[in-house]
């Protein structure tokens, strides 16, 4: 009886570790292939701007993105993003930067997945 109690108990450790420990991903993409930059939690993600960022193994449920455009014209956008959930757990997510006016872009939500790492 004792072995179970300790085997369950080594179990549940690992368990519980290995969900705080779960990574997330964030792809940002412009649909008319405007370049800009993407800040995730105040850490910018790409040195150059570009049309479309992936953030990888983000640890946390929410982030807060930032993206400040290579014109200066069109105004920066700021969001709040929930990257867990409870039933996929990590994700895979995907936003859309659409622009409404010369000035104006706005970031919607395209998609959802499980994300699963790929080893390389």
């Amino acid at each position: 009886m004792r072995k179970w109690v300790a085997f369950i108990s080594v179990l549940l450790l690992f368990s519980v570790g290995n969900v705080y420990c779960q990574y997330s991903q964030l792809t940002v993409f412009h649909e008319d292939g405007l370049a800009f930059w993407l800040i995730v939690n105040g850490v910018k993600q790409n040195e150059m701007p570009l049309s479309t960022v992936c953030a990888d193994e983000i640890r946390a449920n929410y982030v807060k993105v930032k993206v400040i455009f290579e014109d200066e014209k069109i105004s920066d956008i700021n969001k709040n993003i929930q990257l867990r959930n409870i039933i996929l757990g990590k994700t895979s997510t995907v936003m859309k930067i659409k622009q409404r006016n010369s000035r104006k872009a706005v970031m919607r939500f395209q998609s959802t997945s499980h994300y699963k790492k790929i080893k390389k």
